[in-house]
């Protein structure tokens, strides 16, 4: 069936469609996610063996079309994306993942509508959810569980083009301190097990880095233009030395993800390029949408009219 809303933002939309059906598991699957054969088994099924299971997200992959800025955007994305599944994969080990992507996830109705449905205030509705979830679980004593299902695989589009990409890391950052601020209480909290005392802290950690990287970019280059070597070429070492941690990382943790995955190992000559790269190219881009997204934060602007189921 389909439900007709005109104007409304897809958090309404989530909600009023909750309220339409009466299915253990509802999936929500952004118009540009195309899910790969055994998607919705795989889901099913990590829901079928694990009662405690409210919430999971599928792994994707970055499309970005075939011209030469989208052929950029997918090989760095492309990159990125294993990394924060795995990160993900690492988190939902200590029961402390936040992070589930709306454009392929699967949750339990009843505890969607039991914790208020998605939030229309907040830019990132998936994100959000999910603290709420672990609030109403750590507060009522239930062992609820969320995580990253590897064999529930898709494909979603993502910016192609400098200004989509802005946009969009400028929306995720800006929902991502919106949500932070709100659940401020949690850092560092023990009531709250490692999702409060390791997760929450480095996600304030997250908050101050595209600050931090894009001041330092920015002095490693003013030194340079004035000729402070002496400055210069510590700074120099010490992002190589980076580089190098980055790059044995990077590897590392292609062969998980492929493992994990079952999907082909990338190729080895493209993601040695994109380790050194990065730092100087996709990294600051990223950091760039990040900071306008502090912008917007700190202006106030961008907040959506509430609903809940």
């Amino acid at each position: 069936k389909w439900a007709r809303l005109p104007h409304a933002r897809q958090a309404r939309a989530l909600n009023q469609t909750i309220r339409l059906v009466d299915t253990d598991l509802v999936f929500t699957v952004d118009a540009d996610t195309l899910l790969d054969p055994g998607a919705v088994r795989a889901m099913r099924n990590a829901f079928g063996a694990e009662p405690e299971l409210v919430a999971a997200t599928g792994v994707l992959t970055p499309i970005c079309g075939p011209s030469l800025s989208g052929r950029f955007f997918q090989w760095f994305q492309g990159y990125e994306y294993i990394r924060n599944f795995l990160s993900r994969y690492a988190w939902m080990n200590l029961n402390s993942l936040l992070l589930i992507s709306g454009a392929f996830a699967a949750f339990r109705r009843d505890a969607i509508v039991t914790v208020g449905g998605f939030d229309g205030e907040c830019l990132v509705e998936d994100y959000e959810l999910i603290h709420r979830l672990h609030r109403h679980a750590i507060d009522n004593k239930l062992d609820w569980r969320v995580r990253v299902i590897g064999e529930a695989q898709a494909q979603t589009d993502a910016p192609a083009t400098l200004p989509a990409f802005l946009r969009q890391r400028r929306r995720w950052f800006s929902g991502f301190l919106q949500t932070q601020y709100w659940n401020r209480d949690m850092i560092g909290n023990d009531r709250f097990g490692k999702l409060g005392t390791a997760m929450m802290v480095v996600k304030t950690f997250d908050t101050m880095q595209p600050i931090y990287g894009l001041s330092a970019f920015a002095s490693l280059v003013i030194f340079l233009a004035i000729g402070k070597f002496a400055i210069v070429w510590p700074i120099l070492i010490i992002m190589l030395a980076k580089i190098l941690l980055d790059l044995c990382f990077h590897l590392w943790s292609l062969g998980i993800y492929a493992r994990w995955t079952g999907q082909p190992p990338s190729k080895l000559r493209p993601a040695l390029l994109a380790v050194f790269l990065e730092p100087f190219t996709f990294q600051l881009l990223r950091h760039a949408g990040a900071v306008w997204g502090w912008v917007q934060f700190l202006a106030g602007r961008d907040n959506w009219g509430r609903a809940h189921v």
